[in-house]
């Protein structure tokens, strides 16, 4: 039975007399007629008639079940008690859905996880992170090195939220940087350079409670699926000496740099030309 409207008036009261099948397409016309009923103060919506509601469809019914009007105007449902039963249902359990959410809102998702020997285990979606920037042979020695590589940092969304708000890194953020190799001749390329495998992992994280220095790093092979704590000497030391923001190269960022400057923690005299020792 297909989707029908009817309305009647009755002293202050308009009344929309539903009857078929209630699917999503639906929604959008029985919205339209609900806003613009500003001339009533009341709306009974009239569901004996109802022979169906797909999901879509009831929990629009739901939404306006529960806070009862839309503008000024107060609604009412009424109809058989299959399907007052099926609404006022979907209602209470987005109802129950909406404070478990609330309930934990200091849950931080993805953590950090680790084997047995406190080694730190690889994170399979850290490029559904936040992506931060990418480097293209990036060397913080005049020391001759490997090859050039690009570096691409992501974080957790919810740190990078957090650091939207306040300038500096909640405990628990961890960085990962993605390392591949480069490639300048391929397909229909003729010149500059683009990325193809993964050569590593560096992680950066930050939890006091775990790591007596708050900052921890770690470096992973391609395939490893766990790595030990590196030594405070290969990048905890240079971390500490040059970064703009605690303990990290946000002056290579520069979608944070003004976030940083806003709050006052951004060191400045971190973009000069230095040495590292």
């Amino acid at each position: 039975m297909t989707f029908r409207i009817e309305t009647a008036a009755r002293g202050r009261s308009t009344i929309f007399i539903l009857s078929g099948r209630i699917e999503t397409d639906a929604i959008a016309e029985l919205r339209r007629l609900l806003e613009r009923q500003t001339d009533y103060q009341n709306i009974v919506l009239d569901l004996k008639d109802v022979s169906l509601v797909d999901r879509n469809a009831m929990g629009f019914l739901a939404h306006f079940l529960k806070n009862g009007k839309t503008n000024e105007t107060y609604i009412q449902m009424k109809g058989t008690d299959g399907v007052m039963k099926l609404v006022l249902g979907f209602a209470l359990i987005s109802a129950f859905c909406l404070a478990l959410l609330a309930a934990a809102p200091d849950e931080k998702s993805p953590k950090p996880q680790y084997d047995a020997k406190g080694n730190l285990l690889r994170t399979a979606d850290y490029r559904d992170w936040e992506f931060l920037s990418a480097g293209y042979g990036m060397n913080y020695t005049s020391a001759p090195g490997s090859h050039d590589l690009f570096t691409n940092v992501f974080v957790q969304r919810w740190a990078y939220e957090e650091f939207l708000k306040i300038g500096k890194w909640p405990e628990q953020s961890m960085f990962v940087i993605d390392e591949r190799d480069a490639q300048s001749k391929g397909s229909i390329n003729k010149k500059g350079h683009f990325q193809t495998d993964l050569t590593g992992l560096a992680v950066e994280f930050k939890d006091s409670a775990r790591n007596p220095r708050k900052w921890a790093y770690y470096g992973f092979e391609p395939n490893a699926k766990s790595a030990e704590t590196m030594p405070k000497d290969i990048c905890w030391s240079c971390h500490e000496q040059h970064p703009a923001v605690e303990h990290t190269f946000v002056q290579f960022y520069p979608t944070l740099q003004p976030v940083a400057k806003n709050f006052g923690t951004y060191n400045e005299a971190r973009e000069k030309l230095e040495e590292v020792k």
